[in-house]
């Protein structure tokens, strides 16, 4: 577990956005979350605590912005606040075995594909919050090519001839990061 001193931090991030509906958006297929955390979890709890700190600091500056900018009940300051609670409360650990034994790996594997959702996403809705997450991908896996758009691995998504009702990305397993499937 991180120092008293940044789990305060951590808590009083969560707090103050107070986000009253679930943190986590994506139903990840099992397979997918495993590959997610392998690839990128311990990247992220192993992350200094200066690192976590700063990360945590602009997705709330970054959350705060955006809300007074359109309101705190707008969908996608909300998910922004989802994901900015999400990550703290993932920041608090300091090992894949915490984030296990904390039956966390769910909440630990959507963070990182919403992450890189807002990161990969160019869209309208999304590039306001585009340059908050490439210093949170550049802060924690060093290279912006180090986290890849995310092929999807929602339950159901990948359905024969069901048209998806918006883009979703996660991984494929077997496929390999990257690959858009």
């Amino acid at each position: 577990m991180v120092s008293n001193e940044l789990l305060r931090t951590l808590n009083d991030y969560k707090a103050r956005i107070g986000e009253p509906f679930k943190i986590t958006e994506e139903v990840i297929e099992d397979s997918g979350r495993d590959y997610v955390n392998t690839l990128y979890l311990d990247a992220l709890v192993t992350a200094p605590e200066t690192t976590k700190a700063a990360i945590l600091d602009r997705m709330y500056r970054g959350w705060t912005a955006f809300a007074a900018d359109r309101g705190r009940d707008n969908l996608d300051v909300r998910r922004w606040g989802r994901a900015t609670v999400g990550m703290a409360t993932v920041c608090r650990f300091t090992s894949v075995e915490e984030v296990r034994a904390a039956g966390e790996l769910g909440l630990a594997a959507d963070v990182i594909v919403r992450i890189s959702r807002w990161f990969h996403s160019l869209g309208s809705r999304f590039s306001v919050r585009n340059p908050d997450a490439t210093f949170v991908v550049q802060s924690v896996w060093g290279n912006a090519q180090d986290l890849r758009r995310m092929p999807s691995v929602c339950r159901g998504a990948l359905k024969e001839g069901v048209p998806r009702s918006r883009p979703r990305f996660a991984f494929k397993p077997g496929v390999g990061p990257g690959v858009l499937v």
